[in-house]
Parts: C-alpha cells; sequence; structure tokens
C-alpha cells in the first residue's frame, strides 16, 4: 500500500503524484528529445549539391575502384539515387563486374529502384544467366517488379534452387517468386 499524504485539502498517493508527474514531464521530455534528434538544415550552397556530388562520386567508384567493398557501398548508394547515369552504371556494373558481390548489389539497387530501373532490362536479362545465384535472384525480382510475367522468370529462379552455391536467402527469394 503507497503512503498517503495531503496537499491542501486533497489527499494523494504515492502512486498518483508519480503518475501525474509523468504525464506532466512526458511531453516536454518529448519536446527535448526531438531537438536534440532533427538535424538543422542545410544552409546554403555547401549541401545544395549533396546528392548529386554524392551519386557522381558512386559511379566513378563502382566504374574505377579498385576496392571491391567500395563498388559494392557505390551500387548501394545509387540503388537510392534513381538518375539516368546511376542506373546506367549500375546496369553496367551487372554485366561486367568481375565481384558477384558487386553484381549482386547492383542487381539489388535496380530491385529497390523498380519500374525507374526499366532502362537496364537488357543487363537483368543477361544476369538470369550469372553464375551467383543471388545475383540470378536479385535480378529476377528487379525484372518481376518491373512488370516482366512470373513465367518467364521461374527457370532462373529454379536453377537456384538445385544449385549447390545458393544459399538460404537466395533459395527463400527464388522460392518466393516461384
Amino acid at each position: 500500500m503507497s503512503p498517503i499524504f495531503f496537499w491542501g485539502d486533497h489527499m494523494y498517493s504515492r502512486k498518483m503524484v508519480q503518475f501525474q508527474s509523468g504525464l506532466y514531464f512526458f511531453p516536454l521530455f518529448l519536446l527535448f528529445c526531438s531537438i536534440l534528434v532533427i538535424p538543422p538544415p542545410l544552409s546554403g550552397a555547401e549541401g545544395a549539391d549533396f546528392p548529386a556530388e554524392a551519386v557522381k562520386a558512386g559511379i566513378k567508384d563502382l566504374a574505377q575502384n579498385q576496392d571491391s567493398e567500395k563498388r559494392v557501398a557505390a551500387a548501394e548508394l545509387l540503388g537510392y539515387h534513381a538518375t539516368h547515369e546511376s542506373i546506367k552504371a549500375l546496369a553496367a556494373a551487372l554485366v561486367t563486374d568481375q565481384d558477384s558481390r558487386v553484381r549482386n548489389m547492383a542487381a539489388d539497387s535496380l530491385w529497390k529502384l523498380g519500374k525507374k530501373a526499366i532502362p537496364a532490362q537488357k543487363s537483368l536479362y543477361a544476369a538470369l544467366k550469372d553464375p551467383h545465384p543471388g545475383v540470378r535472384t536479385s535480378a529476377s525480382w528487379a525484372l518481376q517488379v518491373q512488370g516482366v510475367e512470373v513465367g518467364k522468370l521461374a527457370g532462373p529462379r529454379r536453377s537456384v534452387l538445385t544449385d549447390a552455391q545458393s544459399g538460404e536467402g537466395d533459395r527463400f527469394w527464388a522460392a518466393k517468386g516461384l
């Protein structure tokens, strides 16, 4: 039982005071936290061209960087920017890069871009014959999101299910698409 005390003509228990004070301070606490979390707006020309500069740097890294981890990161970045140049760079990486992780991320990024990546369909169809099962799976989903019939994608997805290199995630997504 919580102790009871008096304030003026009213009788309160400790639980009531804690509950009431919590309700009073909670909105103020949320306001304070939101001020800490909300970033300040970008000022002037300093941040105005950031997305364009980031896309240009990502395209350059994807095409020229020797470090495969940086190429993977560039492919992921370009998946958030549906420009003609970024789609063209992702399509090129999808069919020409030697590292399967880069090709897989390029296919994932084109999948993420959806119908905006329709200009990359030729590369996505070529990727359905990729030796890496993850690339085939992601390319098939990118094509499905773009409106290609599921029946046309069944063959590559079945090949993922029978491929010894397939991981659980690849098999899951391939089976989900059948």
